[in-house]
Formats: C-alpha cells, structure tokens, sequence
C-alpha cells in the first residue's frame, strides 16, 4: 500500500512541475506589448525573452537528459528547482530592465527544462512497466492543459494586475 501511494505521489508531483515548466513557457508572451510599451522596447527587443527562454530549455533538456543516466534523478532536479526560484526572484524583484528579465527567464527557462525532461526519465525509471503508461499520458496530458490555458490565465491576471506578476 505504501508503495502505491508513493508511486501517486511521485507522478502527482512530476506532473505537477512539468505543468509548472510548460505554463511558464507561455505565459510570460501575453504581458510582451505591455513589456514593450512599458519598457519602451520594440517588439523586436521583447521578443528576445521568448528566444532566450526557448534556446535555454532545448539545451537544458539535452544536459539534463544525460545528467541523468550519469547521476541520480535528486541533484539535478534540486538544481533545476533550484535556478527556477532564482530566476523567479530575480525577474519578479527586478523587471526594470530587458537585460535582466531576460536573464532571469533564462534561469527559469535552466530550472524548468530539468522538470520536463527528469519527469520523463524518472517516470521510465520509477514506475512499474504496466504503469508507465498512464504516468506518461498524465504528465503529458499536464503539459497540453498548461500550454493550452497559460494564456487564458496570463490574459486575465494581466488584465486584473499588471505584467512585472509574471517577470517571478
């Protein structure tokens, strides 16, 4: 028995982070012409948050991926948990600057890229082969829902607060 509830557990919070990696991905792109006005920024300029985040987490994922079968699954998603709150701190302290904001999403973009990628490993690790598959279908079922409602999210948090809410 305890060994099922460990099992839920851990599924529950693997889904849990990767929902948090994939819903920080997008919604930080609604706020961009409110960033842009406010920071009197072109689009152009903005649009190197959404780079840098993307560049970050397709060579996290690679990193974090051979990390590992290298190490155990606990130091890199400690230090992947670890650069997401950085990250969030910094850009929710400091989102006066594009330099800054773009920095501090590219530490979250290096924290949240171990969630998605260590979910996945961890879950063919961890989990009983005959269960492999409803674990994987509900991280990825996770992932969809976040990219797929980061925005209705943003657009009204945006709309009720202001932007610097997602900079953290």
């Amino acid at each position: 028995m305890k060994t099922k509830a460990k099992s839920i557990g851990l599924i529950l919070t693997l889904a849990f982070l990767s929902l948090l990696a994939a819903i920080n991905a997008v919604l930080f792109n609604v706020a961009f012409p409110n960033i842009s006005r406010d920071l009197h920024l072109a689009s152009s300029q903005v649009s190197w948050i959404a780079i840098g985040y993307s560049m970050v987490v397709a060579i996290g994922s690679i990193i974090y991926g051979k990390l590992a079968n290298a190490i155990s699954l606990r130091k890199p998603f400690l230090s992947g948990i670890s650069l997401f709150i950085l990250g969030s701190l910094l850009g929710f302290s400091k989102h006066d600057s594009l330099g800054i904001i773009i920095l501090a999403r590219m530490l979250q973009a290096s924290g949240g890229s171990a969630f998605i990628t260590l979910a996945i490993v961890s879950v063919r690790l961890m989990t009983e082969p005959p269960k492999r598959p409803l674990a994987f279908s509900f991280i990825s079922v996770e992932i969809s829902l976040a990219i797929g409602l980061g925005p209705l999210i943003a657009g009204a948090l945006i709309s009720r607060f202001s932007w610097p809410i997602f900079a953290g």
